[in-house]
């Protein structure tokens, strides 16, 4: 029982977020800037269902990013579970592989941000995040009450 509570909650957990269509970038909610894994999820979803042209439209590095966490997401599991560390699973938390898929995932989002190698699935938009919206009615009271003073 505890095995499939520390498999599933994560699951369920992400899976709800989706299904309730709640943004689960925090880069993208609070800043309104897509992340380097922006689209990872809907990529995901598309290799899922057979479509992989979609899943590479949405992110490029989906069959690198995904397998390698998945790899992680067991290997944690594992360990949660007691179970002994397995080599291979060991190699990849422990290797370069790791900053490799970060710099892949760092290169990628400076290409496709650019538009040099197709775009970003969700706009840079700052004026969206939570942060600006929080923060913009508070800087144009301070400034309307500035221009105000100075009359």
């Amino acid at each position: 029982m505890r095995a499939a509570r520390v498999l599933l909650a994560p699951v369920a957990l992400f899976a709800a977020l989706v299904w309730l269509d709640i943004p689960a970038c925090p880069s993208r909610t609070l800043f309104g800037i897509p992340c380097p894994g922006c689209g990872l999820t809907r990529a995901t979803f598309a290799a899922l269902t057979g479509r992989w042209a979609d899943a590479i439209r949405y992110h490029p590095l989906v069959f690198v990013v995904v397998p390698w966490v998945t790899l992680l997401a067991v290997r944690s599991a594992r360990a949660e579970l007691g179970s002994p560390p397995h080599r291979a699973l060991e190699w990849v938390a422990r290797s370069a592989v790791g900053a490799g898929v970060g710099l892949l995932l760092f290169a990628t989002f400076a290409v496709r941000a650019a538009g040099l190698a197709g775009q970003l699935p969700d706009p840079i938009a700052p004026e969206e995040g939570a942060v600006a919206r929080l923060l913009l009615p508070i800087a144009e009271s301070i400034r309307g009450s500035q221009r105000g003073g100075a009359d």
